[in-house]
């Protein structure tokens, strides 16, 4: 069960990653081919991703937190099963594309370490929710 005090804060984060998205869609539609197009850097393609996964993620669970009588359980619990997937992808990508003698360490390569271990995290807050739905100290 969401806390009452918390559907203000889960309609403002609902809007604000809508409107984000709605950006991000613009940002492509300007110049799709040098961020998501074939020729483009892997770097550019995977920040896309992972902002589009991420507001997506944030947008979805906002926006079933704002439902009267919803649990937050099985929801999150997916979306970060999926984030998880989408940052393990991004970080196979730009494994294989950097250069083979060096595998510095690049923004993308932050990116997708910052990723991995926040989708980790909402994936343990996640699971417990769902064990204990009714126990909101892990909101």
């Amino acid at each position: 069960m969401v806390p009452e005090g918390l559907r203000e804060f889960f309609a403002v984060s609902t809007g604000a990653s809508a409107t984000l998205l709605g950006l991000l869609f613009v940002a492509i539609a300007v110049e799709p081919k040098s961020i998501v197009g074939e020729q483009s850097p892997v770097e550019s393609r995977s920040r896309a991703s992972s902002a589009y996964t991420a507001l997506l993620n944030v947008f979805f669970i906002s926006l079933f937190g704002t439902i009267r009588g919803s649990s937050l359980g099985v929801l999150p619990l997916i979306l970060a099963a999926v984030g998880l997937a989408n940052a393990l992808s991004i970080g196979v990508k730009l494994w294989r594309a950097s250069p083979r003698g060096s595998r510095v360490l690049s923004s993308g390569v932050g990116l997708w370490l910052v990723s991995t271990v926040v989708y980790s995290l909402e994936l343990w807050f996640a699971w417990q929710i769902a064990r204990d739905p009714g126990n909101t100290a892990q909101m």
